[in-house]
């Protein structure tokens, strides 16, 4: 009965602290509101690689496949797949860009919701702030639409889930613990690193075994091992309709990212290098990694302050410090992937816009110099970025094949450019669309090599930058090309070769590759 009436005195303890924080809550559908304004103009902008590969596995995804998804492969869960799906019957690349507008806006919204119900309306704002300038910044690839973002608000919605039940009675613990449980598996599904819920409701459950909310412990376990296990079966009855084999997708999550994570150790790639730099920087210039740094000290000083004060750690001690390891994890996660893509910053933005929040609140004028300093960084890329698009590369490359094509003619890519297979509207005879799985499932080149030999052996082959890739002996595959194909030279950067024996048009490409 103490226990609980000391709960209870905190929690309104805790409520009274709230209330005293507030904060200007109309900026937050304004915040809203901005990042679909800021991401409109990238709705037509050329796909990414990864944009273009999903949707073309996407597309073809059927049962009775040669494959893992239909006859192609990708080292993805099945829940990412079913998005793109939706968004290829939608119409596309357009499409899918409205649906990360959708996940952005979401994410903004409920690390808002998550934020102002531990510390008042300001943190919230403080959170939205955050988030919404970190999804719209091109430094951390929020102009494309990847897993990170996709999977960005399952995450959010879980961790207001994990709020809502550590503050809700124990009648109510069991149901927002099981909806947490749900969109945190949900998360993994869409990108298998993501399991920043697992990783904040370990680091929640613990101390609270031993403090306050003690008697939650028990249905919070249940409730997330209910609802994860629930929504894990309903993804993967879709994903065995659709004739995926989940052993076959369990591999692709994870044994085959430590066999893919040697493969980039045994043969250091230079570009991979420049973009880890890139990816610091990024980090930096966007605010992300100053936010983060803030957030350790002021956690620290919280942290040493209220043990000088002999003062039991609240509710929002223990969930800031439960966000500083999921954040941690992140970092981990994200300095582990080897190849150091600018969107794996997105996987950061939850927990920093949350733990920021609260952090920021208690400080108001540095809060309002950091979310000033990434809001006005944000913007600056995103004018940079719509004065200075990319060029669309590999889609007029693809759109010039395709014109040049005929129904049936099929295309192979090599080296991850699937923009051109994309564009080109082909069907592709080779399983794997990406370098990576190529390196890791086909080092010795055998398969892609005897494709060029069969009677399967397509229409249009394209080597975007030479036929060699570093680690990898080329040999038999130069010269099955040059046994059954005759080269085109398009452009600089980039050969394209066509069966002999076939006659078409030479593809017009007037855009320069990367």
């Amino acid at each position: 009965m103490s226990a609980l009436l000391a709960e209870r005195q905190f929690d309104d303890r805790s409520q009274a602290n709230v209330a005293a924080r507030s904060g200007p809550r109309w900026l937050v559908p304004v915040v809203a509101i901005t990042v679909v304004l800021v991401r409109l103009p990238f709705l037509g902008a050329p796909l990414g690689l990864d944009e273009s590969g999903y949707l073309t596995v996407a597309h073809q995804w059927h049962p009775g496949g040669t494959s893992l998804y239909g006859d192609l492969w990708v080292d993805r869960p099945p829940l990412l797949l079913m998005i793109y799906q939706l968004a290829d019957a939608l119409g596309g690349g357009v499409a899918l860009r409205v649906i990360g507008i959708g996940a952005a806006v979401a994410v903004t919204l409920l690390v808002q919701r998550a934020a102002a119900r531990l510390a008042g309306s300001r943190a919230g704002v403080f959170a939205a702030l955050l988030a919404g300038a970190l999804l719209v910044s091109p430094l951390a690839g929020g102009e494309e639409v990847n897993g990170e973002l996709l999977a960005a608000p399952f995450v959010a919605a879980a961790v207001v889930c994990l709020v809502e039940a550590l503050r809700a009675d124990a009648r109510r613990v069991v149901i927002w613990a099981g909806l947490a449980g749900a969109t945190g598996a949900a998360a993994v599904l869409v990108k298998q690193n993501m399991l920043d819920v697992a990783v904040l409701s370990c680091a929640l459950l613990l101390p609270l075994s031993g403090g306050i909310g003690r008697r939650k412990v028990a249905p919070l376990a249940l409730g997330l091992a209910v609802g994860g296990v629930v929504s894990t079966v309903v993804v993967a009855t879709w994903t065995v309709a659709h004739g995926t084999s989940l052993s076959g997708v369990f591999y692709a999550m994870y044994p085959f990212r430590l066999e893919a994570a040697r493969v980039l150790a045994a043969t250091p790639d230079p570009a991979a290098q420049r973009r880890g730099l890139h990816l610091g920087v990024a980090a930096l210039q966007s605010g992300l990694a100053i936010v983060v740094a803030w957030l350790v000290v002021a956690l620290l000083r919280e942290v040493v302050h209220a043990r000088r004060q002999r003062r039991d750690l609240g509710l929002r001690h223990r969930v800031l410090i439960a966000l500083a390891i999921t954040i941690g994890y992140d970092v981990l996660s994200i300095c582990s992937g080897g190849s150091y893509w600018s969107h794996y910053l997105i996987q950061l933005v939850v927990p920093v816009a949350v733990a920021g929040g609260l952090t920021l609140s208690r400080w108001p004028s540095r809060g309002r110099l950091l979310v000033a300093f990434t809001v006005a960084s944000a913007a600056i890329s995103v004018i940079t970025g719509i004065t200075h698009p990319p060029g669309p590369h590999g889609q007029t490359l693809g759109a010039a094949i395709g014109a040049a094509s005929h129904p049936r003619d099929t295309i192979i890519t090599i080296w991850g450019h699937s923009d051109v297979t994309h564009a080109s509207g082909l069907r592709t005879p080779y399983p794997y669309l990406w370098s990576l799985p190529t390196q890791t499932l086909d080092p010795d080149l055998r398969l892609l090599t005897a494709t060029l030999d069969s009677p399967r052996r397509p229409t249009w082959f394209v080597a975007w930058s030479a036929v060699t890739h570093p680690g990898l002996d080329t040999s038999r595959l130069s010269a099955a090309l040059r046994e059954n194909y005759d080269e085109v030279e398009v452009s600089r950067g980039s050969t394209v070769f066509l069966r002999q024996g076939v006659k078409r048009p030479v593809p017009a490409a007037g855009g320069r590759p990367s």
